[in-house]
């Protein structure tokens, strides 16, 4: 007694003999192998073709493309199968010594990305004069900022009190050193 049964690909309604129920065949319409259904009630509603059908799980079968499997068992891989096929995978990367966790070959050459980071901002001296004025002069890493009474340095004061050279600013290696002097100019600190 034939079964009745939809194929899961192209939702063409075909029939078999009643002993390849359970198992995996191959439509005749589309080619494609599909589980026939033990029970003869198989809906008749029209589903969408790329719609699955919920009760019938999809396949993973992987077979050569002329044969089929005589037995639903035989559609599926077995862990062991599954194995063997990593196998030769693993063993390829451990030849070209890839590192699993980048995928990148080691000791090959990459580009690094350049970073869009912007130069510091050159370093400056914000002078108020007593009017409340602010003059911006630039500092230098190669030569110190001399400021004092004297006309020679690079920041003149003129009040009472300040030394001919007052102090300096100058570049330690990492940052910016004030350093104040004492009279004719000695360095105190």
């Amino acid at each position: 007694m034939p079964i009745r049964f939809l194929c899961q690909h192209c939702r063409k309604r075909n029939s078999v003999s009643s002993r390849m129920a359970g198992k995996i065949v191959r439509c005749p319409r589309c080619g494609q192998e599909t589980l026939v259904t033990a029970d003869d009630d198989v809906s008749t509603t029209n589903a969408p073709a790329n719609q699955e059908s919920p009760s019938i799980p999809p396949l993973v079968a992987e077979s050569a493309p002329n044969s089929f499997a005589k037995d639903a068992l035989d559609a599926f891989r077995t862990a062991e199968e599954d194995f063997a096929d990593e196998e030769p995978q693993q063993q390829l990367a451990e030849e070209e010594d890839v590192d699993p966790s980048t995928n990148a070959r080691v000791g090959s050459a990459f580009e690094m990305p350049k970073s869009h980071t912007t130069p510091p901002a050159p370093a400056k001296l914000e002078i108020r004069d007593p009017e409340g004025n602010v003059i911006a002069r630039d500092l230098s890493k190669s030569q110190p900022t001399l400021f004092g009474r004297h006309m020679t340095n690079d920041v003149i004061i003129d009040e009472d009190g300040v030394a001919s050279l007052h102090g300096r600013i100058s570049w330690n290696g990492s940052a910016f050193e004030l350093t104040a002097a004492g009279k004719d100019g000695i360095d105190v600190n």
